[in-house]
């Protein structure tokens, strides 16, 4: 079975974002806004990717693992890693029942990033 981020998985890893912060200053925001800005197509390249072919779906959900998980997005990035297991695994079934969730989790990790870089 493909392990998914449970309820106690934060959307945030606060300590990473943190470390971020102290390294590039202003330039977190300027990343994070290129983030956002790319994650609605982001996450509709891995529903385009589960609607293809297993290896469509690993790679997009391979990408946005990495992009998510570079600025801290720990939830969604262990939602993309389960898609992506799924679709190495050739099970596409389980992909497309993951996906709904990575569309929220995408959602909820805006809003929270938004709001953490909102912070003085």
């Amino acid at each position: 079975m493909t392990a998914i981020p449970s309820n106690a998985t934060p959307l945030l890893d606060i300590d990473a974002l943190n470390d971020l912060k102290d390294m590039l200053a202003e330039a977190l925001t300027e990343i994070a806004d290129t983030f956002l800005d790319g994650l609605d197509a982001e996450v509709e390249a891995v529903g385009a990717g589960i609607r293809a072919s297993g290896p469509a779906a690993r790679a997009a959900a391979h990408s946005l693992k990495g992009s998510a998980g570079n600025l801290g997005g720990r939830a969604l990035a262990m939602q993309a890693s389960a898609i992506e297991k799924a679709a190495v695994e050739g099970d596409l079934a389980t992909c497309e029942a993951l996906y709904p969730a990575l569309q929220t989790l995408a959602g909820q990790t805006r809003e929270a990033l938004k709001a953490y870089l909102a912070q003085p």
